[in-house]
């Protein structure tokens, strides 16, 4: 068990090895051949909630727990990379590291958590929806705010996360300051270490719903059973979510169809 954890040879020390101490189960042997020659099962992705692909703004919300070391899971996930827009939290970047995309054709807009360990909050989006980064007072939280443009309809996107050690009071606070500018249609996302399934009348929710914003997300979005990605919208859009097992983090994956409703209330 304890050579399983290790990830390298620098620094290893077997004392006192001797080989004549390991044995091997012959039918141990035999299985582990099966399973070498049985083929993989035709198994189709789990659909992902789209309202319509042409109209609707798709996006995707993970923590990624260090974007790097799991590039390659990602580029071959495909609901991740049948997006418009991803979000990453704890992204675990510094500011001299280059990444790539993942998405054709895509900016990224980055905050990283420069001088400490951890954190970091990662927006890509495509071209093809003219993303810009939205110059607004965030007080000090550890967030990335973008604007798009989708068929002419404009969409905001604040991507936030709130470790753990950061009190609520001092969170709320920040957050109050930032939600007075997003008035247009905006989608509100990340990981905010509350969890909505311990605590369905959370302060935050509350909070939210004083600016107009409604939490979306129902189910778990943990390996642990918990609810601590959140996703808000507010009146001027609607949102389908889904949310997808990943192998790669202990988080989930959150897609997310968003639409924007016109003055009558209906979807454009």
């Amino acid at each position: 068990v304890a050579i399983s954890r290790v990830k390298t040879l620098h620094g290893l020390f077997l004392l006192n090895f001797n080989e004549a101490a390991i044995r091997v189960n012959l039918s141990v042997i035999d299985e582990m051949t099966r399973l070498r020659q049985k083929l993989l099962p035709n198994v189709s992705l789990p659909s992902v909630v789209t309202s319509s692909p042409d109209t609707s703004l798709n996006i995707r919300l993970l923590n990624v727990h260090s974007y790097l070391k799991h590039l390659e899971d990602l580029k071959v996930d495909q609901s991740i990379l049948n997006a418009d827009v991803l979000c990453f939290v704890e992204t675990f970047l510094n500011g001299q590291q280059q990444v790539d995309p993942l998405l054709p054709g895509a900016q990224v807009f980055r905050r990283d958590r420069l001088g400490k360990r951890g954190g970091g909050v990662m927006t890509i989006a495509k071209n093809s929806i003219s993303p810009r980064q939205l110059l607004i007072a965030d007080n000090g939280l550890e967030c990335i705010t973008i604007t798009t443009a989708k068929l002419s309809t404009v969409v905001n996107i604040a991507n936030i996360y709130r470790p753990p050690w950061c009190p609520p009071s001092i969170f709320m606070a920040k957050l109050k300051g930032l939600l007075p500018a997003l008035t247009n249609a905006t989608v509100i996302l990340g990981d905010f270490n509350f969890d909505l399934l311990d605590s369905p009348h959370h302060n935050i929710l509350s909070v939210m719903k004083h600016f107009g914003f409604s939490q979306q997300v129902s189910s778990p979005t943990t390996d642990q059973g918990s609810l601590l990605d959140h996703v808000y919208v507010n009146s001027h859009c609607s949102a389908d979510i889904a949310v997808l097992d990943t192998y790669y983090s202990d988080h989930d994956i959150i897609c997310i169809s968003v639409t924007v409703k016109g003055e009558d209330g209906v979807p454009k």
